[in-house]
Order: structure tokens, then sequence, then C-alpha cells
């Protein structure tokens, strides 16, 4: 296609003398028309250009910046970089061109600048919205390296590529690229091109997408972390980019076919006009042509600005650095926490009340609400002002007694309390009567539900031995959910989770198995799991029936399934063997430091009475050491005997047994500093009950200890202590004085055996 107002002033004048007046007229008021729509467009295009320009290189500048900080993924914003340069390379073109064309020049230009849309830019930027759809699929399969859009082959490619067209432009020959062996051949190849790539497209991101979605079934299915389901809705998001792209590519398609149908037509005037002088014809094809390519340019300019407008709406807190700082801080603080803590003990509550006090400090606010099953367990928490104490007793309790003397008598801590007793099954039935009546208690409870509802938490947290926090997160609409353990895993969290504990050598938690079993022990371990398992998946389903009703029907294993994670405190190289996932965080001694006060006067002279050392001696909260049967403290205070030299702080809890004989070297107290006193230098070991925080307490202090299990996972903490070498284990069943005096001087006098 020639330039249409030579050809049509040359035709002018050739057919001067063929024309009446009217035509001749007609003629002149047809080329007006064409000349105003021409400095339209000539005048519209280079403001429009300017804008998609500044838009794309302030884009490009924070895009860059932001892959530079890292903070956005420099894959796919690599490839977003690179549509974004390509598109102000198109920018900068068509400004020039428009600017640089004139009246005469003008229908070349635009129909140059099309060739250039439909076949560079049209490719290039289909091309990077397929790269970000593989990045997409690629992103939960395997990983994935691509080198940056801007090689020297790509730009070597590219100056190929647009060396033809901007000599066509400079040239304005017919002889560059003639109508019939490159214009149209252009023309029909690109319509090819683009609906070949829009199809090609589309399907991939159906494709993506169901795969994609695929994947979070399948992490749902594992209870995994539904990171692909993100990615799924993400890419969704993205899909407005492609729309727009579609919508455009689609008109431009519309656009290439009437333009190649004009052309032919203006091919087949301008050979045959200057016989029949048919110059009206001749001057609307050309307006035609010319108002279909500036269209066409309008388009592809406002698909560029809106395009970077949909960027910047959706990643504006990536891309921008202060409203990425903004975001951080909104995240990253003022959270509203609960923690569900039902009265367990002591060291599970204090464990919570350390959770909540890391939390306050990261700048959330916390809500610990005490659901309070036991009046026996009376304390203060020292609470930060930042934490909001929520406490309450269930109506059950009244009725069903305190927690306390189910669990601890009857058999009591220093009878047999392995689960294969029947009375420990017993006692089991009995304490989940008492959970599960508790938790009726708090579901009907209207008003509460209401209150925590209200609150609006953004996550809850509860401890692994009661499921009923599940179903009270559902109903008062909180979303996100962690797991705590105050001792090592429990085998029924990994479980649920997905991940198998063998039995073959994963002992559980309430035996005093190591990873290294006989075949006996093994069955041991089968049996435990069995009681253990069958007892805590009995109380789930009584607690999961009271959630069942007209207005919901909560499942508490499968909310159970949906926890974000398990925080653990243990640590993985101070346990036995298991399977783990990456759903479980390990912050085992996390709030176990060394005391700095100072020991009090009468604690001062204790220590410095002692010859050479102390021992400390401490049961725990639960286990009263007073309440040991007397034949038992009897052997301890024997064996005590023997070693003159050595002070023995045993913590009792009330005036001794007048038949109880008391060495010189034991000093009974009602409480003992014990961080205090562990910091001491003459703090020689620790015998205990196997309690997670007085053994992570004493590895902190680099200190070996004699541990006697008392019940549940004392007896795995036992094994784990032994089988790292850092303390002797009692079995509390056969106790005798030899067997104490043995432990003690293998820690005092033979410690090859105790490596600390």
């Amino acid at each position: 296609m020639t330039n249409m107002e030579t050809g049509i002033s040359q035709l002018q004048r050739e057919c001067a003398d063929k024309l009446n007046s009217e035509e001749y007229l007609e003629t002149a008021e047809r080329r007006r028309v064409l000349n105003e729509a021409t400095a339209t467009i000539l005048y519209a295009i280079p403001i429009l250009s300017c804008v998609s320009l500044t838009i794309c290189l302030i884009l490009l500048i924070f895009i860059i910046h932001a892959i530079v900080k890292r903070s956005v993924p420099s894959r796919k914003y690599s490839v977003v970089l690179s549509r974004i340069a390509a598109d102000l390379f198109s920018s900068v073109l068509i400004c020039t061109t428009s600017l640089l064309a004139s009246l005469n020049s003008s229908s070349y230009a635009l129909l140059v600048l099309f060739l250039y849309l439909i076949t560079f830019a049209f490719v290039h930027t289909t091309l990077s919205h397929l790269l970000i759809l593989v990045l997409r699929q690629l992103s939960v399969s395997r990983p994935f390296r691509f080198s940056a859009m801007f090689t020297i082959k790509k730009i070597v490619f590219s100056i190929c590529f647009i060396c033809p067209l901007a000599a066509v432009l400079i040239n304005r020959s017919p002889s560059i690229c003639p109508y019939s062996s490159c214009q149209r051949p252009l023309l029909i190849f690109s319509i090819f091109v683009i609906s070949l790539l829009l199809a090609i497209l589309l399907g991939s991101f159906v494709a993506v997408y169901i795969k994609l979605r695929r994947f979070a079934y399948q992490e749902r299915m594992h209870n995994e972390p539904e990171l692909t389901k993100k990615k799924a809705s993400r890419l969704l998001l993205y899909g407005s980019h492609l729309l727009l792209h579609i919508l455009i590519s689609i008109l431009l398609l519309v656009g290439d076919g009437f333009i190649l149908q004009n052309a032919n037509l203006y091919n087949q005037i301008q050979t045959m006009v200057s016989m029949n002088c048919d110059v009206v014809e001749f001057i609307d094809v050309a307006t035609r042509l010319q108002t279909m390519a500036g269209a066409a340019i309008f388009l592809f300019l406002l698909r560029i600005i809106f395009d970077c407008a949909i960027l910047l709406v959706c990643e504006y807190s990536s891309i921008f650095p202060w409203a990425n700082q903004g975001i951080e801080l909104e995240t990253l603080r003022d959270n509203q926490i609960l923690l569900f803590v039902p009265s367990l003990s002591y060291s599970h509550v204090t464990f919570n009340l350390n959770i909540a006090d890391q939390l306050v400090m990261s700048g959330h606010n916390v809500t610990m609400f005490l659901s309070k099953m036991d009046n026996h367990l009376n304390y203060s928490l020292p609470l930060s002002r930042n934490i909001r104490l929520i406490e309450y007793r269930p109506e059950s309790v009244n009725w069903n007694g305190d927690l306390s003397p189910v669990l601890w008598e009857n058999p009591g801590p220093y009878e047999d309390s392995s689960p294969t007793n029947p009375l420990i099954l017993s006692k089991f039935a009995r304490v989940s009567r008492i959970f599960r009546d508790a938790c009726k208690s708090l579901v009907e409870d209207g008003d509460l539900i209401e209150k925590l509802r209200r609150e609006k938490f953004d996550l809850a947290m509860t401890e692994q031995y009661d499921n009923c926090a599940f179903g009270i997160f559902k109903l008062a609409n909180i979303d996100r959910s962690l797991w705590l353990s105050a001792t090592g895993i429990y085998r029924m969290q990994p479980e649920v989770l997905g991940v198998n504990y063998p039995l073959s050598y994963v002992s559980e938690l309430f035996a005093p198995l190591s990873d290294e079993m006989t075949l006996l022990e093994r069955i041991h371990n089968l049996l435990v799991a069995a009681a253990t398992g069958i007892m805590y998946a009995f109380t789930r389903r009584r607690e999961s029936k009271i959630f069942h009703n007209k207005e919901h029907k909560i499942n508490l294993l499968t909310l159970s399934r949906t926890t974000s994670g398990v925080i653990v405190n243990s640590n993985p190289l101070f346990d036995l063997p298991a399977p783990t996932s990456h759903q479980f965080s390990f912050v085992g001694g996390f709030s176990t430091v060394k005391s700095e006060e100072q020991l009090s006067p009468y604690w001062q002279s204790i220590v410095d009475n002692s010859i050479d050392g102390f021992f400390l001696v401490t049961f725990g909260a639960i286990a009263k050491t007073f309440e040991m049967p007397i034949k038992t403290q009897q052997k301890f205070m024997n064996a005590f005997a023997r070693f003159p030299n050595i002070t023995f702080i045993v913590k009792y809890e009330q005036r001794p047994n007048i038949l109880l004989r008391l060495p010189h070297n034991v000093v009974l107290t009602e409480w003992i500093p014990q961080k205090q006193l562990m910091g001491n230098s003459k703090y020689l070991a620790i015998l205990t009950h196997g309690g997670w925080s007085s053994v992570l307490e004493t590895i902190l202090h680099r200190k070996p200890m004699v541990l006697m299990p008392l019940f549940a996972d004392h007896m795995k903490n036992s094994q784990i202590v032994a089988s790292k070498k850092v303390g002797i284990v009692l079995d509390k069943m056969q106790l005798t004085v030899s067997r104490i005096s043995l432990a003690v001087r293998t820690i005092v006098v033979d410690k090859r055996r105790v490596k600390i």
C-alpha cells in the first residue's frame, strides 16, 4: 500500500478532466474528512502513547527496585519486567512515529505501526503471559529456572525483527514490502498466529488452573498447608490481565480481517482507478484503512495503560516500598489471638502463658481462655498487661467434680500408671466424660460463643489433648488455628496431619521404651498405642456429637486436619528418631532461661554449708512427695544418708511423717527456688519425675539428672534422657536403696557413664 495522500493528489490531477464539478466537490469533501480524521489520530495518539510511556517507565523503575530488594519473586517479575519493557518500547515507537508523521506520510505510518502491533508486540505479550502460566504450574510440580528475557540472543532477535519494519517506515518505498508479496501474506499470517496463540493462551490458563486445583485438593487430603489453593486464587486474579489481553487481541483480530479485506479492495481500486477515475470510492477505502489502523493503535495503547493499572492494583503492596512496609507492620502486628487453655496442670498452663508472652512481645493482642475444670489448681498467673484473661468454669464441673482427683488418684502417681493397667483405662474413661461434659457446657453457653465471635480473632491455639477447641473455634468464626504441644509430640497429632508413626521404632508418649525395642517391647508399645488411641478417638467422637444439631454439623477430626501447624515444645536433636513434617515447628526450651536473681540469705547459707555440693529432689506440682508411700520415702532417705557430704534439698509439701527418719544432710522445704539454685556452682544434679520443663531446665544448665518417671510423658522423657546419656533412670515399681545409691554415685563419681 503506497502513501494514500500522495496517491489521492496524483489521482485528482490525472482525473481532473474526467470529473464533473459535483464529483470534484464530493472528492474534495471526502479528502477534507480524511485529512481531519488523520489530524485527529495524529493528535490523539502521541498524547495516549506519552501516558502509556510514562506509566510503563514508572512501573519499570519500581519493579526493578522491588526485584533488587527481593520484595517480589524474581522469576515471575522478570517476565513481567520484560513485558513492561516491550510495552515501553512500543509506546516510544508509536509516540515517535506519530510525532514525525505528516499528513502526507500519516497513512503509511499508521499501517506500518499496525503491522508491528499484530506481529512483534502481540507475540511478545502473549508469550509473556504463557511463560507466567508455565511458572505458575511449575511452582507446584518441580523447581524451575529460566534465563532473563533480556538475553543477548533475544535482544538480537528483537532487533532483527524490528529492523525491517524500521526500514519500511524510514524508506517508505513500495519496493521494500510490496502488497502482493509482503503486506498481504503478513496480514494473513498474523490472523493465523493471533488465532492460534489466543487458543493456546486460553487453553493453557484453563489447564494450569485445573492442575493447581488438583494439587490443592491433594494438599487438603494430605493435611498439608493449602499453599496451592492460594496460588490458584492468585491465578484467577491474574486472569484479569489475560482477559484484557484476549479482548484487545480479539478486536485486533477482527480489525486485521477488515484491514485485509479493505487492503484487497484498495489494491484493486488502485490498479483500476486510473481508467475509471473512481476517486470517491478510493478515498472511502483509504479512510476506512486509516481509521481501522488508528483504532487498533488506540486499543493497544489502552491495553498497555489498563494492564499497568491492573498490575498496580493487584501488586501495590509488593511493588511500592512504602506500601510494603505498611502491610508488613499490619500483618506482623496487632493480630487478635486466642489461646484456649483447659486447666490440666500448672506446667501446661505456664507453657501457654509463655507462648502468650512471646506473642505480646511481637506486638499481638492475646486473649487466654482458661477453662477451669479443676479448683485444686488455684494459682495466680503473672499476666502481661496486654494479655487478657477469660476464666470460665464449666457447669459440668459442679456435678462431675474436679479433674485432679480423677487424674491423680486410684491409682496414684506412685503406683502402676501404665496405660495397659485396667485401672488406668477406667481413669481415662472418667477423664473422657469430664472433657465431654465440659465441652457441652461451653457449646451450650450461647452468650460465651457470641462474645468470642464478636472479638473477631485472627488466630486461635489449643493444646493436643482436647479436640473440643476446634469446634469452639468454628462456632466463633475463627478460620485459622495452631495446635500446641507442651510435651513431646503425641502420636495422634502427626497421624491426624498425615504423618504415620511406625510403632516398631517410635515409642508411644506414655510408654517407657526407646527407639531400639525387642519383640516383646514392640508388642508392649502396640498395646499402649491401642489403649491411648482408642480412648482418644472415643473422646473425640463423643465431643463431635455435641456439635451435631439443626444449625451445624461439625466433625472435630476434619477440623483438626485443617490446622495450619503444630508448635512443639521439643527439640529434634534431643529426642528419639521419628518421622516429621514441615507443619511441625519445634520450639523446645524457648522459654527456658537462666535466672539472674540472687539467692536469699536462707538458701545461700544452705548452699554454703554443703561440702561437695547439693542435689535437688522434686516430683513436680502434681505428684506430692508427702503422698509417696512412707516406705518409699524412707528408701530415698536411707540412700541419701550414704552421701553425708552432699546436701539433698527435697521439696516436701507438708510437715514430715513422724515415722520418717531424716538424715542430717536432707533439707525439706515446701518450695524450691529451682532456677536460682540451678545457676549455683555447687549444684550437682536433680532427682525428679521426668517432667519436660525440668528436663529442659537441667539441660540448659549442663547438669545430669536422675529420673523416676511417674506417669504420662515422663516415661518417654526418661528414655530420651537415658539414650542421650545425660541421666540415670529409676523404675518406681522396682525401687531399692541400692539402686537409688547407685544412681547418685554414678552421677557424682562415675561421670564417664553420663555425658553432659
